[in-house]
């Protein structure tokens, strides 16, 4: 009986760990370039009534749809931090983000701290640090 039970149990064995091809997953495409823009002004731009047309003269309706179909494959999207106007807050980048990822877009996400970070009279420092000289 035990001579039957061992090569039974390793046949078990080798039959349960084989799976089905409708069980894989399909393989994540290689990007082997980026061709991205920064869309973050997009919504902005669109609630002042922009309207964006193609090379045929046709309104685009969806600008994520219609800049995936001529390539693009990233798209950068600006967080503003301590930003009081409303605009470019998480929500709003959130919006963005879920559009993108339904055109199969990927996104890079910036944190953008400042307009005037650069300009010693203007420098507005954070939380966490003091300025030091």
């Amino acid at each position: 009986m035990k001579k039957c039970f061992y090569p039974f149990l390793v046949f078990l064995l080798l039959i349960s760990c084989t799976t089905n091809d409708n069980d894989r997953q399909p393989e994540p495409e290689s990007i082997d370039f980026y061709k991205g823009m920064d869309l973050s002004f997009l919504p902005e731009i669109e609630s002042n009534g922009v309207v964006f047309k193609d090379e045929n003269n046709q309104d685009i309706v969806d600008n994520y749809a219609y800049l995936k179909s001529r390539g693009v494959n990233l798209v950068r999207i600006r967080l503003w931090i301590n930003n009081t106007s409303g605009l470019y807050n998480l929500n709003f980048v959130k919006a963005q983000a879920l559009k993108a990822k339904v055109q199969g877009l990927d996104f890079l996400l910036d944190f953008h701290y400042s307009d005037t970070w650069q300009i010693q009279d203007h420098k507005t420092y954070l939380l966490y640090g003091q300025r030091r000289t």
